[in-house]
């Protein structure tokens, strides 16, 4: 699936879904553009200080929010990798 369709739809999907902020979309912008530069969308590969650099997200606790929080409403599927030298993935669930 092509980046710009994920996103166009991710973005009409929370038009009515009043618990996504602007950090939310952040995340997810985040993750299309990771997973245009790696040329693949299944699934995204990253480690959590790249994403919370191109998602501007500053605070560890604050990554967690938001990823735990796409991840809980449907919108991507995080499977942590829980060692540092490995990337976790993350899938982009089309909405």
């Amino acid at each position: 699936m092509d980046g710009l369709v994920l996103l166009t739809e991710f973005l009409q999907a929370i038009q009515s879904d009043v618990r996504i902020g602007a950090n939310h979309i952040s995340v997810y912008a985040a993750l299309v553009q990771i997973g245009f530069e790696q040329g693949s969308y299944t699934p995204v590969l990253t480690a959590r200080h790249e994403l919370m650099v191109k998602s501007k997200i500053l605070g560890k606790a604050t990554y967690h929010k938001y990823v735990g929080d796409l991840n809980d409403f449907g919108y991507i599927r995080y499977i942590p990798s829980f060692n540092h030298r490995k990337k976790s993935k993350f899938f982009l669930n089309g909405v």
